[in-house]
Formats: C-alpha cells, sequence, structure tokens
C-alpha cells in the first residue's frame, strides 16, 4: 500500500521527517487489518534527475530496486517544468512524501524539485535526511559534468556513485573525473558506469574470438580495425564517442597496442582513423560515423577486425536490425563464413542499475582502459566536440 502527501515547507530535515512520520502512522494502522509489514533500511539513494519525467521513471523503477535495497530514496529534480515551480511558495519548497508497502517490504521516498537560487543549500538538506549508518548511492541521472557543483558535494557523501558515461559532454574530461573519483582513498568512492555494463555483450563477443586456438593465428595478425556507429546527428545534440573510446581502449589496452599517432580526420564528421603499433606490426583503426534516426538509435553498430598481410581474415560484431540481437561472423581462407546470432543481454535501466547496487568493488579492467586512454591521450578531434584543455 502506497501512502502520500504533498508538503509545503522550508529546507528543513525535520520537517520532512515529521511528514514520514505522519505516513507511517498511517501504514501502522492500516496493518491492523492487512497483517504485519516491516520497514526494512539498508541504504540511502540519491538520485538525482533532469526533470519531472526523468523523476517519473526512477519512480516507477525504486519499486524493483526496493525488493533487494529497501531504505530511504531521495529524487531532486534538476530543472523543473515551469508549471511545477509556479505552485511554489515564496520560497519554500513543495515535496512529495511518499511511504510504500506494496512490496512486503516498507520503504520511503522523497521527490523534491530544485528552486532557483536554493541549489547550494540541497547538500546539507539531503545530508540531513539520510540514515547514516547505512551506505549513499549517488545515482546521477543527468548529463555528467566533471564542473557540476553539485555533483562534486554529492560524491563526497556518497560511498558509490553510478553514472552513465553516455551523457558526457565532454568524454576527455569525464573520464579524467571518473579517475579523480576512483582515486579518493579516503573517500571511499566506487564509481559505477551504465555505459560500461551496455558494453559487456560487446566485450564479451570479441574476446570469445580470443578463446578459440584455431583462430590465434589469424587474431595475432590483426592490422585494421573499423568501429562504426551511428549518431543524430543536429545542432541539438552533441556527437558522443564514449562508446567509441570504450571499446577501443579496451582492446588496445587489453592487446598492447601502442598509438603512433592522434585521431587523424579523413572525411568531416564521418571518418577518423588512427595508427597504432603492436609488437613488430602497425594497425591501422577507423571510426565510422553513420546518421541515426533518432537519438535513442545512437550508438555502437559494427566491430571489425582484419587480418590481410599475414594470413588473411576477419573477425565481426554487429547490432542486429532489431536492436535485440548481435550476429559474429568469422570468414578465413578456405573456408565458409560462420555466422551466429545471439540475444544481445544488456537489460533495462533498472536490471542495470540493480547489478550496480549490488557491486561494492571497483572494476579493475573498467579502471585500466580509462587509464590507458588518459595516458596514451587518445581523444578525439575538437571538431567533433572534443577539446582538452
Amino acid at each position: 500500500m502506497r501512502e502520500f502527501i504533498e508538503l509545503t515547507a522550508e529546507l528543513d530535515a525535520e520537517t520532512v521527517e515529521q511528514g514520514w512520520r505522519t505516513l507511517w502512522a498511517k501504514q501502522a494502522e492500516a496493518e491492523k487489518n492487512e497483517g504485519l509489514l516491516v520497514k526494512r533500511s539498508v541504504l540511502n539513494l540519491i538520485a538525482v534527475v533532469a526533470d519531472t519525467k526523468g523523476a517519473e521513471a526512477v519512480s516507477a523503477i525504486i519499486p524493483v530496486l526496493a525488493r533487494q535495497h529497501p531504505g530511504r530514496f531521495i529524487i531532486l529534480i534538476l530543472n523543473p517544468e515551469k508549471e511545477m515551480l509556479t505552485r511554489q511558495v515564496n520560497e519554500q519548497v513543495q515535496c512529495q512524501l511518499i511511504v510504500d508497502c506494496s512490496v512486503q517490504t516498507c520503504y520511503e521516498i522523497l521527490i523534491m524539485p530544485n528552486v532557483p537560487g536554493r541549489a547550494p543549500d540541497l547538500p546539507k538538506f539531503v545530508q540531513g535526511l539520510l540514515h547514516h549508518e547505512f551506505p549513499v548511492v549517488l545515482w546521477w541521472r543527468y548529463i555528467f559534468s566533471p564542473n557540476e557543483n553539485l555533483f562534486n558535494e554529492f560524491s563526497r557523501f556518497a560511498s558509490r556513485v553510478i553514472i552513465d558515461s553516455v551523457s558526457l559532454k565532454s568524454p576527455a574530461k569525464g573520464f579524467a573525473k571518473i579517475i579523480e573519483l576512483n582515486n579518493r582513498v579516503k573517500t571511499n568512492n566506487v564509481v559505477r558506469d551504465i555505459n560500461w555494463a551496455r558494453l559487456t555483450p560487446w566485450r564479451f563477443a570479441l574476446a570469445g574470438f580470443y578463446d578459440i586456438p584455431v583462430y590465434q593465428p589469424f587474431l595475432s595478425g590483426i592490422d585494421q580495425v573499423e568501429i562504426e556507429y551511428t549518431h543524430q546527428l543536429s545542432r541539438h545534440n552533441f556527437i558522443n564517442n564514449s562508446q567509441v573510446l570504450f571499446m577501443f581502449g579496451w582492446l588496445a589496452s587489453r592487446l598492447g597496442w601502442r598509438p603512433l599517432s592522434g585521431i587523424i580526420q579523413e572525411q568531416p564528421e564521418i571518418l577518423h582513423r588512427i595508427e597504432m603499433a603492436c609488437g613488430g606490426g602497425r594497425i591501422t583503426c577507423y571510426f565510422r560515423i553513420y546518421p541515426a534516426a533518432s537519438h535513442r538509435e545512437a550508438g555502437l553498430r559494427r566491430i571489425i577486425l582484419k587480418s590481410e598481410r599475414a594470413s588473411p581474415g576477419w573477425f565481426a560484431v554487429a547490432l542486429c536490425e532489431d536492436g535485440c540481437h548481435m550476429q559474429t561472423q568469422i570468414s578465413l581462407p578456405g573456408k565458409k563464413t560462420v555466422e551466429k546470432i545471439s540475444c544481445l543481454e544488456v537489460g533495462s535501466e533498472v536490471d542495470i542499475v540493480g547489478k550496480e547496487m549490488n557491486v561494492g568493488a571497483q572494476d579493475d579492467v573498467y579502471e585500466q582502459t580509462l587509464a590507458y586512454l588518459e595516458r596514451t591521450e587518445i581523444l578525439w578531434k575538437p571538431e567533433m566536440g572534443e577539446t582538452r584543455q
């Protein structure tokens, strides 16, 4: 059973706590007829969203998360609609308090819009509402900018930070910020990246080629790599190449490639390449961009590993047209091309977030990939929205 109230109040933690106590009293009365329900907490979750639509999406996800992670959920709307702001009284904030026992384990939700000028007070206010004996998870479901003051403040008292690097305005600067967070030994931040989790099927598919001994002579002679991805090109969207950089950085760091050049622009916003060294050989990596019908359809489309000089052959992983399956192809000289279709088991947003909330350790391969990209300074050209300062 879900109980909620609209609360108009100053940014005062005690007033909010009193509202929750009122709702718990109603639940206690209901328990007399419906049986005993347990109030239990194991963590605090702070979800920072862009707008009301984002708040609704997170609010719909919380009942699923609460089955494994009951606790106190605080949703902050950074850019509420004008209609919502007009309901504010003077400098007061209208919050929605929820107590939900629909999953047999009760939990609490606070949904609060940000009022212009009050953002500096939010970290202190939110910190006053936390159960300090439990871990604090910051889910930054908003554009990730290293210079965002609110992110920096919230991450200081969060033991785990969940981000989505697909929203990076600048992957180069964003990656540097993630490395900085992971290196904060004293505050013990653990950064989990939803975008990296989405790439798990791609990494498994490529790694699977190297698990078969008969393919090793061909894979050791790789001299060309092509990474294809799509993006909706318009003045309203920046070109986000974080997935491309992740896959390229992961491959290069795992296989010991060394950059011989920076990103070379072959054709504006269409084709780029970089020259790499591997042992005594040379590898040319191409990045091809194709237009996407919508922002939702943007992302990786195909990765091809080619061996043309020593032992000709190619290995490819591609996203199928339905967006739900992956196709792997292997073509070797004198043999029939082998094809396999498998499900793209990425999971929904709630599945990924739920898994990331269960992980309390840093991902070494993720960190090594970021460190490789940072150390070798393999960055996009300024013409594609990337700058390094």
